[in-house]
Parts: structure tokens; sequence; C-alpha cells
């Protein structure tokens, strides 16, 4: 895994133990300072759904734009030796600090009538549950083997160069358990033409932002891969999540064959160097109208939801036992199309917020937004 020094000499966060009423109390207040009056029902006759299929407004707003511009593309490699970085840690007696919550965020997005363009490209997200305010993202649209580390508001905390692996179409990033350790998976899972004979997944343990928050690259020289296929030809993927056993899911665009769930067990890992995943099944997303394609996925910190992202909606499937989405009952769904608010990145901040990255419309390219929904 990441090996790792730097001069700067980074400690760990800070272990101090927040309440849990303390930590509440965050939630509810900045949850509440989500809920948008102004949305309006009428974008509901935008959706076709089955009978058992649920819609509800979906509550953006935006806290910031992704200051590292190779989030995006654009932005030169430094001719300095890099710094391998150090692996994050947490307290055992911490639990998530969500203080960083409260702080106030600018003004949100405002209702569009304007006609929606195509969606571009937008970074994926994972929120780090090792270190308060932390986002990890790279850009979908490059070549190179890097990640970035940005906060809610897009401040850049580092870049990290990945050696020894190769890049054909990174689409999905997670974070979730390796092991005894937490670590970040890399999903090259994109084959629009479905033509690739296997498709890899890489991780890493999570390094640790130094302290002081300053801007670094770093170079990550230990990664794990895992080479697999699909049990039923190859599919095209952008969308992962990690279960809390260390299971790694994959949800198919949908563009062929209807949006597929896939699983490779945390056993594939220590075994030989490629497997097969295990096909789910296919989600019920069939009456779903202008449903578009599945471009992220992610799994509530509780364990109990799904979130799919697609452009203009999130959808919300109940999870199973181990993790994985249930295929025979029909998504809420989260509709955004009345804001202009397209992309693809998708994770959960906490069990009621939702953080998105956005491309087009109003927001700058590469900005953040939170989104809170009904369930």
């Amino acid at each position: 895994m990441s090996v790792l020094t730097d001069p700067m000499k980074p400690r760990t966060p800070d272990s101090k133990r927040r309440s849990a009423d303390s930590v509440q109390g965050h939630r509810r207040r900045f949850a509440a300072s989500l809920v948008w009056a102004a949305l309006i029902a009428a974008g509901a006759d935008a959706w076709a759904q089955s009978p058992a299929a649920s819609l509800q407004p979906g509550h953006p707003r935006r806290t910031g734009t992704f200051q590292n511009p190779r989030v995006i593309g654009g932005g030169r490699r430094g001719g300095v030796p890099l710094q391998a970085p150090l692996a994050a840690t947490i307290d055992s007696e911490e639990d998530d600090s969500l203080a960083w919550l409260a702080n106030p965020v600018p003004a949100g997005l405002a209702a569009s009538t304007e006609v929606l363009p195509r969606p571009g490209t937008s970074p994926p997200i994972a929120v780090s549950r090792m270190q308060a305010n932390v986002l990890w993202t790279f850009n979908p649209g490059s070549p190179e083997t890097e990640f970035y580390a940005a906060d809610s508001l897009g401040q850049d905390l580092g870049t990290f160069e990945i050696t020894g692996v190769n890049n054909v179409s990174w689409q999905a990033i997670a974070e979730g358990p390796c092991g005894a350790r937490t670590c970040l998976y890399l999903g090259d899972l994109g084959d629009q033409t479905e033509r690739r004979s296997s498709v890899t997944l890489y991780r890493l343990e999570e390094p640790l932002i130094s302290r002081d928050r300053l801007p670094r690259t770093y170079a990550v020289v230990r990664v794990d891969s895992l080479a697999f296929r699909y049990p039923d030809g190859p599919r095209d993927a952008q969308a992962m999540y990690l279960a809390k056993d260390g299971t790694v899911y994959l949800v198919t665009t949908g563009r062929t064959r209807g949006v597929t769930a896939y699983r490779v067990p945390a056993m594939a890992w220590l075994g030989r160097p490629w497997t097969v995943a295990d096909s789910i099944g296919t989600l019920a997303t069939q009456k779903v109208r202008r449903m578009g394609a599945v471009a992220g996925a992610a799994i509530s910190p509780d364990g109990r939801t799904i979130a799919l992202r697609t452009p203009h909606a999130v959808l919300f499937f109940p999870a199973g036992p181990r993790g994985e989405p249930e295929v025979g009952t029909a998504p809420t769904i989260c509709d955004l199309s009345r804001f202009q608010v397209l992309g693809l990145g998708l994770s959960w901040l906490t069990d009621d917020l939702l953080v998105l990255s956005v491309m087009q419309g109003p927001a700058p390219a590469g900005a953040i937004i939170f989104v809170t929904c009904a369930r």
C-alpha cells in the first residue's frame, strides 16, 4: 500500500472526540439550511414511473468550485521530485467529525426555466470517512494516472500521481475497507463500445492530507490491481461503491441491456490477479422516462440506501443485507430536472446529505453542490 514520507511531517487529523449531540446538531442545522421553498412541484411530470416508484423534488445548494485546474483538464506537471503521501489513520474513539458542515456556504442555485443542455463530463467524487472535509476526485477525461483531494468549497488539497498503472478509461472512485485499512478504489471501467475483454480495479491506502492543508503533489507507488470480466460479456459501467465488508459493487450505464448490478467480493483480492464478477440482476428502471445513463453510485453511511446518479435525477434503492441494491424494487426518484445541475459525480456526506459535481448550467465547470431529498 502507499508508502510514505513527507518533509512537512503532517500529523494525523485531530482525534478529539466530538459529542454525538453536537454532531447531530450540526446535521440538523445544516440540513435545514438546504431546504428550498422555491422548488416547484411542476417538475414531476418530467418523469413516468412504475406504480411503486416515488418522485420527490431535490433541493440543491452550491458550495464551491474545484480550484485544482487538473480536475477538469489543464495545468502542468511540476518538475520537482515528488514525495510519497502518509497513510490516513483515525483514532478508534473518534466518530466522523461533521463540525465543518456548520460553516456558512455561498448562496444556492435558483430554479431554471431554460432548456437543459446535454450534460458534460464532471468529476466523480468520494467523501472521506477518515478525514474531515476531504473529497477525492479525478478527471475522467484525462489519460493521466492521478487523482486529487479537495474540500467542500473546492480548495485544492493535493495531487497524487500513481506509477505503474494504466488509465484506459477511469470512471469511478470510492472509499472503503481493505482488510484492516481504509482504501481508495479507482475503477478503470469505461467501455462504451462494450469490447473490452476485462476491466480493472485499483486500490491504495487512503493518503493523509497534511495538517496545513496546503496543495502538494505526491507520488503513489504501491497500488493493488484486480482485473475482472463480467459473466455475460463486456459491459459499460461508470458507477461503483463499496460495502462495509469490502465488496465492490458496480452498476452499468444502462445504454444496452438495462441497468445491471454486479459485485466483486473482497476475497477476490487475495487470490489470482483476475476474477469474474457476480451478477446481481437488472434494476427496476425500465419505466423511468428520460432515464439517461447511470454515471455514479454511492451507499449511505448507514448502509441502508443506494443512490444512483443520472443526468437529471438521483435514484434511491433500498440496500440488501450485504449492501447490494434490491433489484425488484422500483426506485424513489429525486428530481433535479428543474435545476441546471447536470453532471456525474455522486457521494454521501451524511445519511441525509448528498454531494454532487456539476459541469453545466449557471454553475461554473467543476462545481460542487449539496443535495437533500425526501426518501
